[in-house]
């Protein structure tokens, strides 16, 4: 078991674009979970019109999710919705995930933890803890975990037009 929870890290950190890693049962009761998570507990950031949309579990300590952030903007010209769920797993994540979600601006305190600044809030009731349980209890292996409207997990680094493109196939 260890060395096949070694060779999936593996596989999704050295990927060079997205892993997709999910069975057809799984991804119809995966999407049905994910895409009924109140919008209210997420950090959403959106183009003004937006022509897709994925949900985001990420963690702000990840490497990969800080360079996913560090394009949002790409997202936005390619008219993806970016709904943000936590998956706090590096460090002291959980904290600053929770700080992320209990701040006033989220769409700032999420950029400023992706930087790797410190987010101070005081502490609020908020959605971390049940995100964190069903990454975990979805089997996610990793982050950013890119869940698609149909169910479909995407795993590592992704452009924007890398994934319009399977968000388009996904739509056929």
């Amino acid at each position: 078991m260890r060395s096949l929870i070694s060779l999936m890290l593996s596989m999704a950190l050295l990927s060079p674009g997205p892993l997709v890693w999910a069975s057809p049962s799984a991804q119809e009761a995966l999407q049905e979970r994910v895409w009924s998570l109140p919008e209210e507990e997420l950090i959403i950031f959106s183009p003004e019109q937006p022509r897709f949309e994925v949900t985001v579990f990420t963690d702000v300590n990840c490497p990969f999710c800080r360079e996913l952030h560090r394009h949002i903007e790409d997202f936005m010209i390619w008219d993806i919705r970016i709904r943000y769920a936590a998956f706090p797993t590096i460090g002291n994540a959980l904290e600053q995930m929770e700080a992320v979600w209990c701040s006033e601006n989220h769409h700032d305190a999420m950029t400023r933890a992706k930087r790797g600044e410190i987010v101070e809030a005081p502490a609020c009731e908020n959605p971390v803890a049940d995100h964190l349980d069903l990454a975990l209890s979805a089997g996610f292996f990793g982050t950013p975990a890119i869940v698609t409207p149909a169910g479909q997990v995407l795993y590592g680094r992704t452009s924007a037009a890398s994934l319009v493109e399977v968000l388009k196939r996904e739509a056929r």
